[in-house]
């Protein structure tokens, strides 16, 4: 399927009369709806379009085995044709953050501002008695994997039991799933220009602050925040109005 601004499907928030445009972009797995409560908290200052990531939610699935590239490639005719005449902002949850890096990066005139929630996209270096367990259960798999293969047993029961929550459920988008998390953004946050606010929970596991102190090295005019006790998933519920307090601080300064 060659992807076209007509296949992504989105929800739109706000009368259209402001002059900031809020592209709103969820975590793997996830919908539209994720941001709908941060999204609504800013109707005061911004109109909001809130979108299925291609492959989830309403959006069709990519036919091919799309990496970061080719969402933001499929993304920016998307962004291109709402945005015009105002100030178009990406807020992007972790794969969706991911996608606004490789947007920003490739597109730099596509965005005025970005916002990367505990984003995805750079590798971190994990302790060495985690990189031997990780190393381990991986050749354990891989091992049984081919043994299953060898006896003709359905290899299901080993995804279930060895694979990552996301890797579990992702069922036809797995093959996507394993390239983008494969993928190191450096390059394409280097290349990033526009005015980006970076938000990481102190308690993530999944993208650590650690992620975002990188990012904040890596992108000129930046700004870096860790909000105390929140983690991946909080920074969307508990945490909601002080991530919307730093979209509504960066829409000022644009």
């Amino acid at each position: 399927m060659n992807y076209s601004a007509d296949d992504i499907s989105f929800d739109s928030l706000g009368a259209g009369d402001k002059d900031f445009l809020i592209f709103w972009a969820h975590g793997w797995g996830h919908n539209k709806k994720a941001f709908s409560q941060v999204a609504e908290s800013l109707q005061g200052v911004a109109d909001s379009i809130l979108i299925d990531l291609p492959g989830f939610g309403d959006s069709p699935k990519p036919e091919s085995v799309w990496g970061v590239d080719e969402y933001a490639s499929s993304i920016c005719s998307f962004v291109d044709e709402r945005s015009k005449g105002k100030k178009a902002i990406w807020v992007g949850h972790s794969f969706g953050g991911s996608v606004g890096v490789g947007l920003a990066g490739s597109f730099p005139e596509t965005l005025d501002g970005l916002v990367l929630v505990a984003s995805a996209g750079l590798r971190t270096e994990r302790p060495l008695a985690q990189r031997v367990k990780v190393w381990i259960r991986v050749r354990t798999f891989k091992l049984l994997k081919r043994i299953f293969n060898l006896l003709g047993r359905d290899t299901d029961s080993l995804y279930a039991k060895f694979g990552s929550p996301d890797y579990k459920q992702s069922g036809e988008m797995r093959q996507i799933l394993v390239r983008t998390l494969n993928q190191d953004l450096s390059a394409a946050a280097q290349k990033i220009s526009c005015p980006t606010v970076i938000i990481y929970g102190e308690k993530d596991t999944a993208t650590p602050p650690a992620v975002g102190q990188r990012y904040s090295t890596l992108i000129d005019n930046s700004e870096f925040v860790v909000l105390d006790t929140l983690d991946h998933y909080t920074l969307l519920s508990t945490g909601r109005h002080q991530v919307a307090k730093r979209i509504k601080q960066l829409i000022e300064g644009l």
